[in-house]
């Protein structure tokens, strides 16, 4: 049995502030708890490590995001330096700009990846709006950078979408439209299937009904003929053409 450990008396109380991370990825987070009860000295550490007066929020979420767009230009041989001039659609940096030569925005677009369509476009215009909301914090302008920060969430979130969970959407969609007209037709089938084998049923109803128009005395007989069970011989008689009698 594990001897329980005996704190001296007068010690100062443990550090129970914890760090701990939520998500992985670019949804990665790192945040800040104190379990149980807490200490005033515990709430003032526990908002000084949380919030970090005078740290960069913006440079430390942007971080990983900024690192899979680069990723994701230099997988498909494209440059990542949004400062250069480039040769369409070969890539080459040129030091002037001139006809046949535009930034990176101008090459991904030359390179054939269109706008909202290809996760190429998506991760330029991410690292383009990076650079715009950087020029505008250091100008000391936030609403302009915040602008632009939306911005470069939203380009995430639609690029992630696009990637994680489009081709099951576009695959369900076709799904549902083979289904319906699939359903149509096994639909039809059944009905066909079930008016095969009702046929001799409703044949002999039919041969039954000027002299039994009572329904349930030709279920009744048809059942005897047949050896059918006679709920279902009534059922498929009530369910067919056949005007039972009022007293059916």
């Amino acid at each position: 049995m594990k001897k329980k450990r005996t704190i001296p008396k007068g010690s100062p109380p443990p550090f129970r502030v914890e760090r701990f991370t939520v998500g992985d990825g670019i949804t990665q987070r790192e945040k800040w708890r104190i379990p149980g009860p807490s200490t005033p000295e515990e709430i003032a550490t526990y908002q000084a490590l949380a919030f970090r007066p005078g740290e960069n929020e913006f440079e430390k979420r942007i971080f990983p995001i900024e690192a899979i767009a680069k990723k994701i230009l230099e997988r498909a041989g494209l440059p990542t330096d949004l400062s250069g001039l480039y040769s369409i659609p070969r890539g080459e940096k040129v030091p002037l700009f001139a006809p046949g030569v535009g930034n990176l925005a101008a090459l991904v677009e030359g390179r054939g990846f269109r706008e909202r369509e290809h996760l190429e476009w998506y991760a330029a215009e991410i690292l383009i709006n990076i650079r715009i909301v950087r020029n505008f914090i250091a100008e000391a302008d936030a609403a302009t950078a915040a602008g632009f920060a939306v911005a470069v969430g939203e380009l995430t979130r639609e690029a992630r979408d696009k990637s994680l969970f489009e081709p099951d959407a576009l695959l369900g969609k076709g799904d549902r439209q083979t289904r319906r007209r699939g359903g149509l037709t096994t639909g039809q089938r059944t009905r066909d299937a079930a008016e095969e084998r009702n046929a001799d049923v409703l044949r002999r109803g039919a041969e039954l009904l000027p002299k039994h128009p009572n329904l349930n005395g030709r279920a009744a007989i048809i059942a005897r003929e047949l050896g059918r069970k006679y709920w279902t011989v009534r059922d498929i008689l009530k369910r067919s053409k056949q005007i039972p009698s009022p007293s059916g």
